[in-house]
């Protein structure tokens, strides 16, 4: 979903509050909400690959927002994996660029979660590295790899 679609959310209407809510949908309100999410939102991992630009994938009142470099788009979803369902790019690509995942200081997102993404990007047998730990999908699910 694009952040505007967010107001129509109960789970985000409930996150934020009343009086952020109206703020977000008053005038300038799309401006205020960026505005809020630029200073608020807790970075979570980025993609990268190779000959790919960057993916940042952020946090904020529960929902995870992502910026796609490489084709200059954004979007948020109510969790990860729906990023890859809502997501614009073509994930399959992934598997043949070597892709790795970068955790940010501080993220509360767990590494289970993280791989469980990470597994959803991959064929089996494709490898991804994350936090500098290489994985390999096998029957749908990560092992790492030496």
């Amino acid at each position: 979903m694009e952040f505007h679609e967010l107001l129509e959310n109960e789970k985000f209407k409930a996150a934020i509050g009343p009086k952020k809510l109206a703020r977000y949908s008053g005038e300038d309100g799309q401006d205020l909400m960026l505005e809020d999410f630029e200073n608020e939102a807790t970075p979570v991992f980025v993609l990268e690959g190779e000959h790919k630009m960057g993916i940042w994938i952020q946090k904020w009142h529960g929902f995870f927002a992502w910026f796609d470099a490489e084709c200059d788009t954004s979007g948020v979803a109510d969790s990860l994996e729906n990023i890859i369902g809502e997501y614009l790019f073509e994930f399959e690509s992934w598997g043949a660029s070597d892709p790795v995942i970068g955790r940010f200081e501080g993220s509360d997102i767990s590494l289970e979660d993280i791989k469980s993404f990470a597994a959803n990007l991959i064929a089996n047998e494709d490898e991804i590295k994350i936090d500098g730990k290489g994985y390999k999908k096998v029957g749908g699910k990560l092992v790492e790899v030496s």
